[in-house]
């Protein structure tokens, strides 16, 4: 099995190196036997994405990397940025398992716990997530969203730094939100969440993880996104 984790940041970004290195060191040792993992970039970009600007315009070039990834006979593919990008479309233009990190994270709390929190880095996000988790239909599951003051290039540099800021905020989570289960919810915190679960005692869900046994499960079970729920886009003139 060959899947494409399509991180949507411009492969010249500072932060490239630091989130391949990341997402490498989160998934492939909780990948099954025979799964191959395929970083990949996009070809063009903002460096980071702090806005909803930033978000709104990298899509095309998120969904060119999706197409690629069929292309060269990739069994899935993983946008990997909890935010979930250019999901939806992109489950229009292949044929292949398109996993969002935001989607399974958030089904995966919501079959273990009764109520999640998310913790994540940029406040441009709270409404993101608030909105997914509507139209995933898991809004009554979500307690909160809560961000942390740290840049996510500091959380790829000092790990240390990133461990004991999630720790900080996801301890007034659990005393003042009344969340029995927690959502790393930035690609940067990817790997943090085992660390976390065993000082906090409650489940943490890493959406890189989460994202990864999705697509190795929907490709184990031959199934894919519906094409009646995402039909092939129909072919008309860009004018």
């Amino acid at each position: 099995m060959k899947v494409s984790v399509v991180l949507p940041v411009s492969r010249a970004s500072p932060l490239a190196g630091h989130l391949k290195n990341v997402s490498e060191d989160c998934l492939n040792p909780v990948a099954q036997q025979g799964t191959e993992i395929v970083v990949e970039f996009l070809d063009k970009g903002f460096e980071k994405i702090y806005s909803l600007y930033n978000y709104t315009l990298q899509v095309p070039e998120i969904l060119k990397k999706v197409k690629d990834a069929e292309d060269k006979r990739f069994d899935a593919v993983i946008i990997a940025n909890t935010a979930d990008p250019g999901l939806e479309a992109a489950k229009e233009i292949v044929k292949i398992p398109v996993v969002g990190m935001g989607q399974a994270a958030m089904t995966a709390a919501s079959m273990i716990g009764r109520k999640f929190s998310i913790v994540t880095v940029q406040k441009y996000l709270i409404p993101i997530f608030e909105q997914l988790a509507q139209f995933y239909g898991v809004k009554d599951r979500l307690t909160s969203v809560r961000t942390i003051e740290v840049l996510p290039i500091d959380f790829l540099k000092d790990r240390n730094k990133a461990k004991k800021a999630m720790l900080t905020v996801s301890t007034k989570i659990l005393e003042q939100d009344n969340a029995d289960t927690l959502i790393v919810g930035f690609s940067g915190g990817a790997g943090l969440a085992e660390s976390l679960q065993e000082t906090l005692h409650v489940p943490v869900v890493d959406p890189a993880v989460a994202s990864l046994k999705y697509a190795e499960l929907l490709v184990g079970m031959r199934l894919t996104q519906s094409k009646r729920a995402y039909p092939k886009p129909s072919k008309i003139r860009w004018i």
